[in-house]
């Protein structure tokens, strides 16, 4: 059975109108000759992403302190991204593994940043990966391939 990861931007791209994306994540996530993993980091980047991406619409700025303020006084829109976030949630939750860093996967996760040059978030990936024996990663994001023995599947 082949290990796959699967990053934030691949389940943006899922969750967006990108039909093309939408449908290769799809058939990945339901093929039953894969067992799939991601982590809590990921779900709440995910969430993350959304609400920004949806104060960035409203406000048509892209300034951080303004998009927050924004976000945490509205919750019409948290309300709006959270039951779509929910419905999402519900429907992978049951075939994916959700990961949770641990104390190996802290330390490793530090030595690949100062190795490769990962952002924490992504060493942290990079380290759950490692430490689960996970080889690929669905992702657009091409630093991963700086870490020997990741194989990067691109959306």
């Amino acid at each position: 059975m082949e290990n796959i990861f699967i990053d934030t931007n691949s389940f943006i791209s899922f969750l967006t109108d990108d039909k093309e994306k939408a449908d290769k994540i799809e058939n990945i996530i339901s093929d039953k000759n894969k067992e799939i993993y991601t982590s809590y980091n990921v779900l709440n980047e995910v969430k993350f992403i959304m609400l920004i991406d949806k104060a960035m619409k409203v406000l048509k700025t892209d300034k951080k302190g303004e998009l927050i303020k924004f976000i945490k006084n509205n919750e019409e829109i948290r309300n709006q991204i959270m039951e779509k976030y929910l419905q999402f949630y519900a429907n992978i939750k049951y075939r994916i593994k959700i990961l949770m860093i641990n104390d190996d996967a802290e330390i490793l996760s530090c030595k690949i940043s100062i190795d490769h040059g990962l952002l924490p978030t992504d060493a942290s990936i990079a380290a759950m990966m490692k430490l689960k024996g996970i080889k690929k990663i669905l992702t657009r994001d091409s630093d991963f391939k700086k870490v020997n023995g990741i194989e990067v599947i691109e959306v």
